[in-house]
């Protein structure tokens, strides 16, 4: 890694771009596969107790160890609401276009002379400014092309957030709808079929109990067919209600109290979490508030005064002989 980190220094401003872009790449994609893998061995400890033929299978874990990163990329596109059998495919293709966009459009800037215009009309200011700031604008161009390059990767985290977002807000009222339904008499099915409605068509939580639903229904175990929903989303808050619902249904316990403890448990630590916030909220508004709102009061307080200070001064130099 020093090696690498020397070897890069050395070489020129307009060959480091294309080392740059492969360095942001490959930092990237290990990031991604690091995280995907933690979150894999998270879920494999909390499903690691379920019995043979009801929630997983004896080959499972080594189907699972097997496999590797290799499916990483396919289970963090599933976890955005991409899914089909050409989907890594499309991908790959996708960022192979972003990265070649990316290098013509920082080819085509530095033929047209910007930079250099640029890193000129840096090296005129004085104190020293230009030292710092002409290799910045060397590799300018270059960093306009990994941020190109970085597109898809961003869009497929952006919307991996969002549907994240959406099923931690939607979780704890849908686990109060479906304690209070099986705890008055309906089955987990016919619960999970009400609280579809209830949701309508648009969210990501009612399309993923219609599955569960569906699967059950062709001959799937209900703990098989909540471990995939699980993966699928990859939400630490759903990982956890899954993996409580597939033990409490594996060693005979009410699944209505198990429903009512998760969703007590949820809103406590979305109760937590908003405390926390507003407890933080009073450190986030100095910054903009001696920003935007300080040079305002000082002005419209002092700005009269330092202006009849400025008239009075102007007057008396002017009476002067």
């Amino acid at each position: 890694m020093r090696a690498l980190f020397t070897s890069l220094l050395q070489v020129g401003p307009g060959d480091a771009g294309p080392a740059l872009i492969a360095l942001g790449l490959g930092i990237g994609v290990v990031v991604m596969a690091m995280r995907a893998r933690r979150r894999r061995r998270v879920r494999e400890l909390l499903f690691r107790d379920a019995p043979v033929g009801v929630g997983t299978s004896a080959a499972a874990p080594q189907a699972t160890e097997s496999r590797g990163d290799v499916r990483a990329l396919e289970d963090w596109l599933s976890s955005a609401g991409y899914e089909g059998p050409s989907v890594r495919f499309q991908f790959v293709l996708w960022c192979v276009a972003a990265a070649l966009l990316g290098g013509f459009t920082a080819l085509l800037v530095d033929s047209s002379g910007v930079s250099e215009r640029a890193s000129a009309w840096l090296e005129e200011i004085p104190g020293g400014v230009a030292e710092i700031l002409v290799p910045v604008m060397n590799a300018a161009t270059w960093l306009i092309a990994l941020l190109i390059a970085m597109v898809p990767i961003v869009w497929v985290r952006r919307e991996r957030r969002r549907r994240a977002n959406e099923v931690e807000r939607d979780l704890p009222t849908v686990l109060s709808l479906l304690a209070t339904l099986v705890e008055s008499g309906l089955g987990f099915d016919a619960a999970a079929q009400r609280v579809e409605r209830s949701l309508g068509d648009g969210r990501v939580l009612s399309s993923e109990l219609s599955r569960v639903r569906a699967a059950t229904l062709a001959g799937v175990p209900r703990a098989t067919a909540i471990r995939s929903m699980a993966e699928r989303l990859d939400v630490p808050s759903l990982t956890t209600f899954s993996s409580a619902l597939v033990h409490a249904e594996n060693q005979g316990a009410s699944i209505g109290d198990t429903l009512r403890r998760q969703a007590t448990d949820l809103w406590s630590r979305r109760r937590e979490e908003a405390i926390q916030k507003a407890q933080t909220l009073p450190t986030k508004l100095a910054f903009p508030l001696v920003i935007c709102f300080l040079p305002g009061v000082f002005v419209w307080t002092f700005g009269p005064a330092v202006a009849e200070f400025v008239d009075l001064a102007s007057s008396v130099l002017a009476d002067r002989p």
